[in-house]
């Protein structure tokens, strides 16, 4: 009693009556019934990931977006992704086990913040490390690069005290009348006015900045 089964092709929902004696083969003919009907429902899921993908590399077109986290129940995840083109893939940067679609937009934000904030470290972490090697490192010759706005990327801990030691030449002009304790801000207002990339990381989390006195940076030229 109250039994319905879903007509892809016809009117929707309509109760179902059950096999009928009379007709031989019934039985068999209702669970036939049963498979295409949920065949029917995997090609329509198949539809709805295609053009929910295709919609998303759209919009992330136009949201200049490069790194992506997906927030789905892990079997939806794994389709959507499985769905993405090739460009968009590349931009997954992760995955949340969350139903964001029935989830208030503050436990979405909760949620998504220590996983985002892992993200930023491990790849401020591995840039600070690839910039100690090729670009220049330490308080003076930073801030002498950004003298000459050379810099296109500068890492640093904002917060951090660099080991007392006069600075001179072009880094001295960086850090102005201002004292040492404001060695990171000054960096931070020459890199903005260079138009340079700026990620802020704790000395702690990274060897290559403890090893650079708390401060790195790739050049242009």
């Amino acid at each position: 009693a109250g039994e319905e089964v879903f007509d892809l092709g016809g009117d929707g929902w309509r109760p179902y009556r059950g096999p009928s004696s009379a007709t031989p083969g019934r039985g068999r003919s209702g669970a036939t019934h049963v498979e295409q009907v949920e065949a029917r429902m995997e090609e329509h899921r198949d539809r709805f990931f295609g053009v929910a993908a295709r919609a998303t590399g759209r919009r992330l077109g136009e949201l200049g977006w490069e790194r992506v986290i997906i927030a789905a129940e892990a079997p939806m995840a794994a389709r959507f992704r499985d769905a993405l083109g090739e460009d968009v893939a590349g931009r997954v940067v992760g995955e949340l086990a969350l139903n964001a679609v029935d989830a208030p937009e503050t436990e979405i934000a909760q949620r998504l913040e220590p996983v985002i904030e892992m993200l930023h470290r491990g790849e401020a972490v591995a840039t600070a490390s690839r910039l100690e090697a090729d670009g220049v490192a330490g308080p003076t010759a930073v801030l002498a690069a950004l003298a000459q706005r050379q810099v296109e990327h500068l890492v640093l801990d904002p917060y951090h005290q660099p080991a007392a030691a006069p600075l001179s030449g072009m880094a001295a002009e960086v850090l102005g009348a201002a004292g040492q304790e404001r060695i990171g801000e000054r960096a931070v207002e020459a890199a903005i006015a260079g138009d340079a990339r700026i990620t802020t990381l704790e000395i702690d989390a990274s060897p290559a900045l403890q090893a650079a006195d708390g401060m790195v940076a790739g050049l242009r030229w």
